[in-house]
């Protein structure tokens, strides 16, 4: 993966097939962007690069979890932890002073899971920004989301 990304204008192209009695109703979202992640809108977001964060080599193992160190820009920004508890797997966010939950791994569903997409710098405003994404027992529904530091409320990292 490379350290940089480019955030690109683009608008959605959005077709609708008719229900037929073998499929219903379908609808497909495609991008005129080649390799487009997400689409964001609203924001004052501006194109060109975006730092991402990147992983370093060394994760932290433990009984309660494993913690990856992420560096935004070649300084720790934060680490990202996958931690264990009675309701299950959670996936928070620590920037070694503040923890904040992202959400749980639901074990009970064939297919849930939550998925850190993308981790960067979207809003530039040196703090670490996360596309995640919330999977269903449904193959191909997922929710996509997206955690802004500069829209964090007071005490949160994103």
């Amino acid at each position: 993966m490379d350290n940089e990304w480019r955030l690109s204008a683009a608008r959605p192209i959005v077709t609708k097939t008719e229900a037929t009695e073998e499929q219903d109703e379908n609808t497909e979202v495609v991008s005129p962007v080649p390799d487009t992640l997400a689409f964001v809108g609203g924001g004052s977001f501006s194109e060109g690069t975006v730092p991402t964060a990147m992983p370093e080599a060394v994760a932290e193992f433990s009984a309660e979890g494993h913690w990856v160190r992420l560096k935004l820009r070649g300084q720790f920004c934060c680490s990202i932890g996958f931690t264990f508890g009675e309701g299950g797997r959670s996936i928070e966010l620590s920037d070694g002073n503040t923890r904040q939950s992202l959400g749980e791994i639901r074990m009970q569903g064939v297919n849930q899971s939550l998925v850190i997409e993308w981790a960067g710098d979207l809003d530039r405003d040196g703090k670490l920004d996360l596309i995640v994404a919330d999977s269903t027992d449904h193959y191909d529904v997922r929710k996509q989301r997206l955690l802004l530091s500069s829209q964090a409320k007071r005490g949160m990292l994103t």
